[in-house]
């Protein structure tokens, strides 16, 4: 399906309509990308998902300058955050066969933790490596990792 998509000339098609994405910061782009793998992933499975978004977001993010990586690496992750529906995934499937888990039961924690995937993502993957220019983040590199060590502490620990 990827080399399908590039070798039509869809992939480059899209990205060269997408241009005006250029002017979008990068902390409201990458979200918005997350948030619609995160969706498409509760109805198809992680690999489809994956294999259909990422060779589009690498011709994207070429178009409006930006390294293929910085799309890729939260799409890639965010195909697997499948939390919410049954359907979802092999797991869940499962869980929810045991008759001790509802629909319901699975929505608002699949939620909470899909919304602290897409902002875990937005702020790690500036940080994966080393660019040329500013970082998009003024953030020193470790003190993002320990605040969301920090934070995930908090969260282990709390709930």
């Amino acid at each position: 399906m990827s080399a399908g998509i590039r070798s039509s000339g869809l992939a480059i098609s899209i990205a060269n309509n997408m241009e005006v994405l250029h002017v979008v910061p990068y902390l409201l782009l990458t979200p918005v990308v997350a948030l619609i793998v995160n969706i498409m992933t509760e109805f198809s499975s992680n690999v489809a998902t994956a294999t259909l978004f990422l060779p589009l977001l690498a011709e994207v993010a070429i178009s409006i300058g930006w390294h293929p990586l910085l799309l890729m690496i939260p799409a890639t992750f965010s195909s697997n955050f499948a939390f919410i529906l049954p359907i979802a995934t092999p797991p869940n499937a499962i869980a929810h066969a045991t008759g001790y888990l509802k629909s319901a039961d699975m929505f608002i924690p699949g939620l909470i933790l899909k919304a602290a995937g897409i902002v875990l993502l937005t702020i790690l993957t500036p940080t994966l490596g080393k660019r040329n220019s500013t970082p998009t983040i003024p953030l020193p590199h470790t003190l993002i990792h320990f605040l969301v060590i920090l934070l995930s502490l908090w969260l282990f620990f709390n709930l």
